[in-house]
């Protein structure tokens, strides 16, 4: 009997050692995953057929169709702002969070040269869009207050090249970003088409494409 007592008191003692080990992790890893504003800008590179001269035919000039140039694209640049929307509370002990990556102003512009027909003349043209986007995103935060972001968003994205006006409702992205405190850093991969109509559906469908790699840096709050 007197060897039971010892070891009724060390199973007893069993799950206030894990309770307290389970409060001590809890502690140490406290949720720091905050939903917050931000805003990030960077240089944008043109990617796949976006980085040459695209050719696209406007049928709406039957019977002699029109070649339309969407000349090659030079490195621009872009801006973000948006929120981090997260829905419920950490998981995993307080190392992932997940929610909605919300940009709700985006735009940027890409500039190129358009050669004239007798090829010494150059004229300075220039690639406007500006959009929203919206996604999940998934956060991982290791350590401390650094966090790994990774989203992908789909939104409508208006363009402009010239005097050819268009728009998409399916433009993609990819993201992965780096955060730690209020700095954060991302690479972005925008993917789409634009279909270059005029705003009029009552126009051909004259689609260009729109891939570019984003590079990015700003705060989070």
């Amino acid at each position: 009997m007197k060897k039971l007592i010892p070891l009724l008191l060390v199973l007893m003692s069993v799950p206030g050692l894990l309770y307290s080990q389970e409060q001590d992790h809890s502690a140490s890893h406290p949720n720091s995953i905050k939903s917050g504003f931000y805003m990030k800008f960077g240089p944008s590179f043109p990617m796949g057929n976006f980085k040459g001269t695209q050719y696209v035919i406007d049928y709406s000039t039957m019977p002699d169709d029109t070649v339309k140039t969407f000349d090659q694209p030079k490195v621009g640049f872009f801006g973000d702002l948006g929120y981090l929307i997260y829905l419920g509370p950490a998981f995993a002990k307080n190392y992932l969070r997940a929610g909605i990556d919300a940009t709700f102003l985006s735009g940027g512009f890409n500039p190129s040269h358009h050669e004239m027909q007798d090829g010494e003349n150059k004229i300075n043209y220039y690639y406007f869009f500006g959009g929203q986007k919206f996604g999940p995103v998934i956060t991982v935060n290791p350590v401390d207050r650094l966090m790994i972001d990774l989203s992908w968003k789909l939104g409508f994205y208006a363009a402009g090249y010239n005097d050819d006006w268009g728009y998409t409702m399916a433009m993609q992205e990819i993201m992965m970003g780096i955060r730690y405190r209020i700095l954060a850093f991302s690479i972005n991969y925008q993917l789409g088409k634009i279909d270059y109509n005029d705003f009029n559906k009552d126009n051909d469908e004259r689609w260009a494409d729109l891939y570019s790699l984003k590079i990015m840096i700003g705060l989070k709050f």
